[in-house]
């Protein structure tokens, strides 16, 4: 017969918990792993896809070679012979190094007016030649008729790719451009360059020399035309003059002017001496008698004062000692009286000569305004010519100025077009270059690669989430039936990979169950223990015999596998386990055992003979691997529902209930057939066995209300298919089995 479990070791249930922690999600880094894990074969065939259409990119595409030459504007001094005054472009940043003009200059580089020309001269000039074929993707474009072989087509289509990809840009921080362009042709490529920068040098050059020669020719053009109207000016300046009878001193005014000039000088000098006067005569007169001699500095009044002053301190210090009718003081009295006499008429003296000069200056200011006046009068008799005479002045002085001027500029002008304008010179020509430039075959396949990665990551992502929202209405996690059925978890089995030899060579993988390695089988054995643990934990006097109906909500549930491991498990601990077929539409776990076709349950029900220990024991059959007795589903009927109805499927079970430690019976899926419900009223209770990833949650509730309504007891639940691997709580599993290998 086929083994279930391999024989286990002689080693103690162990008693550690498994569950889940709570409130822990998966970081993104975990989760990220997990979903690339699974889906590693689509992220590499999107992989492999990114690579494929990267070489196929590679040989549809023809190789294009670059080639760069740098040229350095170099500037203009724009104050060298004074070019500023003759060159229109100077002063404007025309000729100046800044990024400003560097990028104008960017701009007519690539322009179609300067390009235009270039493209025409080689295809005129150059000769046809295919470009250089090697390396393997060259091998591959000519095993595949991609190459053209016609050499000037090849040669039009590489000046044409030239024109298309020519690039100028400022090297930053320099004053360097940099013309670059990609063809098919290496020759080309570098001869485009060289031929656009020699050109925009010759027309950089040209552009200033025609500048400077349109000047000259307009700077000759006005000095032609200023002489004439000159030398217009001139004449009817002179016939003004012969004609006016106006005398003119000099060459800017008339005598009138000349003798007017002279009078407003003399009258303005009066004036002043007039004001000054007047200011003199009336600080003296106003001014307090002991301050008069410093102000006209007059000795005769200062030695008065003096003098007046001695006597009366004198005078004091005698009054400190007599009285006012002393002698003494009497006779100082008198000489102050005589003083103060000759200082008042000094003063007076003073201040009338004082008038005496501010009167002689009013006369002469009198006099000299007079002779302004009748001056005035004559200029104003003439203002009408001497105005004609004025304007016709001034335009002979501008007219004189602007030949000079123009004289000047035009001889600047003419030397400012004979000096050289090399602004912008070449600082490395441009060389054919034997290395390819695009597509560069390292950089397409990894950017395929990195895109197929990428791409294949999303679909994964995308994938992922939508197997997650589809499974997020189903039994995922450990726990989920206790919270959701309120029913107890009797424990969790881990899912086991599918075995790659069997993988490898096409050959069904029946039973999900089975150990694929060392580890995988301990994890298995170990979540029955568990199993088995619940069961004799929640009811204690397990020693008579049970009798439980292992069943699932829909098919594919792995309830047989669970019902086969389950008795194995159970045989471990020394009960006498009897496994019962009563899947009469699909007996599983006859072929598990190798015993299809055998006869079994549907022969007990069908048949009239007495059910007896005696008789049973006929059609019990006994793997000594597995330490199990199996009876059979029989012959497949049509009269199930009256069979499991009958009154000997009750004797049966009584008949088994004696022989047995632990019956297990496996029946059909409680939702889509009656037969679990039949002999879940007869027996002890209903494992439901639970698929994870795969059991929906409305399915499960409605199984749990079925039982409940046919007040059927349910022992717990199993959760199957469990992949302990994507959760951190059941990694021990892992752990553990590392460790007993």
């Amino acid at each position: 017969m086929t083994t279930i479990l391999s024989k286990l070791p002689s080693v103690e249930v162990p008693s550690v918990s498994v569950q889940q922690e709570p409130g822990l999600p998966p970081s993104l880094l975990v989760e990220v792993s997990a979903t690339l894990r699974c889906r590693k074969f689509l992220v590499l065939a999107c992989v492999l896809a990114g690579l494929t259409l990267s070489t196929a990119i590679l040989v549809v595409t023809p190789p294009r070679y670059l080639a760069v030459t740098t040229l350095e504007v170099q500037g203009l001094n724009e104050n060298f012979m004074n070019m500023t005054a003759v060159d229109p472009q100077a002063g404007t940043g025309a000729y100046s190094p800044n990024s400003l003009n560097i990028e104008t200059q960017i701009r007519i580089v690539e322009s179609g007016s300067l390009r235009g020309p270039v493209v025409d001269r080689m295809l005129r000039e150059t000769s046809p030649a295919l470009p250089p074929q090697t390396g393997a993707i060259a091998q591959l474009r000519r095993f595949l008729h991609l190459h053209n072989g016609d050499a000037a087509e090849s040669t039009r289509q590489a000046i044409a790719v030239a024109n298309e990809t020519l690039k100028a840009k400022n090297i930053l921080g320099t004053r360097i451009i940099a013309l670059s362009c990609e063809s098919t042709n290496p020759e080309v490529s570098a001869a485009f360059v060289n031929a656009l920068a020699a050109d925009y040098i010759s027309q950089v050059a040209e552009i200033h020399s025609l500048n400077a020669q349109k000047t000259s020719q307009w700077l000759a053009g006005q000095l032609e035309q200023t002489k004439a109207k000159l030398e217009q000016a001139e004449a009817k300046l002179a016939d003004f003059v012969q004609k006016s009878g106006v005398p003119v001193v000099g060459d800017q005014e008339t005598l009138a002017d000349s003798k007017m000039h002279v009078l407003q000088g003399d009258l303005a000098a009066l004036k002043a001496e007039t004001i000054t006067r007047k200011t003199m005569l009336d600080k003296v007169t106003n001014a307090p008698p002991e301050a008069l001699p410093d102000i006209v500095q007059d000795a005769d009044l200062k030695s008065y004062l003096s003098r007046m002053n001695d006597l009366k301190r004198e005078r004091a210090v005698l009054l400190t000692k007599l009285t006012p009718e002393h002698t003494k003081v009497k006779d100082l009295d008198v000489q102050l009286a005589v003083l103060q006499t000759a200082f008042d008429k000094s003063r007076e003296n003073v201040i009338a000569r004082y008038r005496g000069d501010y009167d002689e200056a009013v006369k002469r200011e009198t006099l000299m305004s007079s002779a302004y006046s009748g001056e005035a009068s004559t200029i104003a008799a003439q203002s009408g010519k001497m105005a004609q005479y004025g304007m016709l002045k001034r335009e002979v002085d501008i007219l004189r100025l602007s030949l000079n001027s123009i004289l000047q500029q035009t001889n600047q002008a003419s030397i400012a077009s004979a000096l050289p304008a090399d602004s912008v010179r070449i600082v490395d020509p441009a060389g054919p270059s034997g290395d390819i430039a695009s597509p560069v075959t390292a950089t397409v396949l990894s950017e395929g690669a990195a895109g197929g990665c990428v791409l294949g990551g999303a679909f994964a992502f995308v994938i992922e989430r939508r197997r997650r929202r589809l499974q997020a209405r189903k039994f995922a996690d450990p726990g989920r039936s206790s919270t959701l059925l309120n029913i107890r978890e009797l424990g969790v089995i881990p899912s086991i990979e599918e075995p790659r030899s069997q993988r490898l060579l096409g050959i069904p993988f029946t039973n999900r169950l089975l150990p694929a390695t060392p580890e995988a089988g301990f994890m298995l054995k170990e979540s029955f223990r568990m199993i088995v643990a619940s069961l004799v934990r929640q009811n204690e006097s397990l020693d008579h015999p049970q009798l439980v109906v292992v069943t699932s909500p829909g098919v594919g549930e792995g309830k047989t596998t669970i019902a086969s491991n389950l008795a194995r498990a159970l045989s471990e601990i020394g009960r006498k386990v009897l496994l019962v077929n009563a899947d009469l539409r699909r007996p599983q776990l006859d072929e598990l055992f190798e015993l299809s076709g055998a006869p079994g349950l549907s022969q007990v029900l069908s048949s009239e003979q007495s059910i007896d220990a005696a008789y049973l024991s006929g059609l019990i059959r006994y793997d000594a691997e597995a330490a199990v007795h199996l009876l059979p589903a029989g012959a497949m009927t049509e009269q199930i529902a009256r069979l499991f109805y009958s009154s000997r499927m009750q004797l049966v079970l009584e008949s088994l209930r004696k022989q047995f430690d632990c019956v297990l019976i496996d029946t059909p899926p409680l939702l889509h057939f009656a037969e679990a419900r039949i002999l879940g009223r007869m027996t002890d209770g209903v494992i439901l066995v639970l698929r994870s990833g795969s059991t929906e949650e409305s399915s499960a509730l409605a199984a749990r209300q079925m039982l409940a309504e046919d007040r059927i007891t349910l022992v717990g639940a199993v959760l199957n298919d469990f992949k302990p691997a994507e959760k951190n709580a059941y990694r021990a599993y892992h752990y553990y089995g590392e460790s007993a290998r």
